[in-house]
């Protein structure tokens, strides 16, 4: 039986023109294929000045007036949307973007009962004065300044509808430092996904082995 899903997403902060973002036009700039553009207009899209949503093969890509964002939940797929991220915001060179953030949502067995109940009660050992219950369940945030400017959140939590999991999310936010008003975003996605997926996937596993010990223990 599979376990719950996880997600995985490139976001692009900038000043986005939503009305545009439509299959035919991704298919015009040769973004997507035809037989890509074919399924997505067969799927439901919206296209407006505020909101845009295009679906297709495990891929779903929404654009808002502030961001642009591609999301699967299959992780074979990261690099077919690097490609269309890349591709997508280098034929819209003149679209001024401040940063963008790679997303990954780990799921693993942590050998626990109930993942969030052990995290609360991890909580409840620290001096913070507050009351313990018999239902607590928590989750666990740590923001990081890694290298090169990247900020890394890491949220630890369970998972409601398997209790027995862990997630673990990582938002690894990467502020554009580039002297030039245009330039390719592409290389920099590339190389940002290059360090952060291992990193963040090492990341993941360390925390589920810790509590699955933990409770061995």
């Amino acid at each position: 039986m599979a376990g719950p899903a996880e997600v995985y997403s490139i976001v692009i902060v900038g000043n986005m023109n939503p009305r545009i973002h439509h299959p035919a036009w991704y298919e015009a700039v040769e973004v997507l294929s035809r037989e890509e553009a074919r399924v997505a207009v067969a799927s439901p899209v919206m296209c407006t000045p505020a909101l845009s949503q295009v679906q297709f093969d495990g891929l779903a890509v929404l654009c808002l007036q502030d961001r642009w964002e591609i999301q699967s939940q299959d992780a074979r797929k990261l690099e077919r949307m690097l490609d269309i991220a890349g591709r997508t915001f280098d034929t819209l060179m003149h679209t001024p973007i401040a940063a963008f953030g790679l997303n990954f949502h780990f799921v693993r067995p942590a050998g626990l009962q109930d993942v969030g109940l052990r995290l609360a009660e991890l909580g409840n050992d620290l001096p913070l004065g507050r009351k313990a219950g018999a239902s607590d369940s928590a989750l666990i945030v740590t923001t990081t300044a890694l290298p090169g400017g990247r900020v890394l959140q890491e949220t630890v939590s369970g998972v409601p509808e398997a209790a027995g999991y862990v997630r673990v999310a990582y938002n690894v936010n990467h502020p554009i430092q580039v002297e030039s008003v245009l330039f390719e975003l592409a290389p920099l996605l590339r190389a940002a996904l290059k360090e952060d997926y291992p990193e963040c996937l090492g990341r993941a596993e360390q925390v589920a082995k810790a509590l699955s010990v933990a409770q061995k223990e």
